[in-house]
């Protein structure tokens, strides 16, 4: 969606021109082009991602006017935080933006939901000390034998309510993308993760349609792959992401 500024003489836009849609948000004029015909399925991640916000949007139609408010003033206080996004990650870090009540709604229990914790009706909106991002004995360009990824992931500081650690991985040859690969139960004591399949973007050249498939490092030569987790806490919160870590699977010892 693109802002844009009215003129002296056409003080408003609204409807479609061509493949533009024109409208207003908030009193600030935007156009949109129309969005294309989808020609790909949907993969398992994105219907799982669709499935929670129907739930999320129909759970808000429920909530009280009270509990509707509290969402206010908690996505003001979202708006009211700056961050710096990172560079070079794998996970969608946040950035500072406008947010109403729903917004901020869907966007934390969005999160829980990612993790198995159960929807919130309303906001935390104490003051609480943030959670940290995982801990890990990984190493930067670590090399792992017999087709599997194994390390351990901690919380750095305890924290006062369950939290949850995503696993994040993309493959760096072939075509590789960002998926959350794991979610492990997370404290300050070692937390063993194993991974052993990556997932790829495969293209069908009879039909030029784009397929995802999973293989398993056995079945490959070598895959470069990178790893970078997030914190969730059972309260909404989750941490910034961790540091990036590259690392090599050869199927053999």
């Amino acid at each position: 969606m693109a802002k844009f500024r009215t003129s002296g003489i056409i003080q408003s836009i609204r409807g479609k021109v061509g493949d533009m849609i024109f409208s207003s948000w908030k009193g600030i004029p935007t156009a949109r082009t129309i969005n294309k015909r989808r020609k790909r399925p949907s993969t398992q991640e994105e219907v799982r991602v669709k499935e929670h916000l129907i739930i999320l949007i129909q759970r808000w139609k429920k909530l009280t006017l009270e509990e509707k408010g509290l969402w206010e003033v908690y996505a003001r206080t979202l708006n009211d935080r700056k961050y710096t996004p990172t560079t070079g990650g794998i996970i969608r870090n946040r950035r500072k933006g406008v947010m109403i009540g729903v917004n901020a709604f869907i966007k934390i229990n969005g999160l829980k939901m990612s993790v198995g914790f159960p929807i919130s009706d309303k906001p935390y909106l104490r003051q609480s000390t943030p959670v940290s991002p995982p801990k890990t004995n990984l190493m930067n360009y670590e090399k792992f034998k017999n087709g599997k990824i194994k390390f351990e992931t901690w919380l750095p500081h305890a924290y006062y309510c369950k939290c949850k650690a995503q696993i994040w991985i993309k493959a760096m040859n072939g075509n590789g993308y960002p998926y959350m690969a794991k979610v492990v139960d997370i404290d300050t004591n070692p937390t063993e993760v194993e991974i052993e399949k990556i997932k790829f973007t495969k293209r069908k050249k009879e039909k030029e349609k784009y397929f995802k498939r999973e293989k398993e490092f056995k079945e490959m030569e070598k895959c470069e792959i990178m790893i970078q987790m997030r914190t969730i806490a059972e309260n909404g919160k989750s941490s910034m992401s961790s540091a990036l870590y590259r690392v090599e699977v050869y199927p053999n010892s």
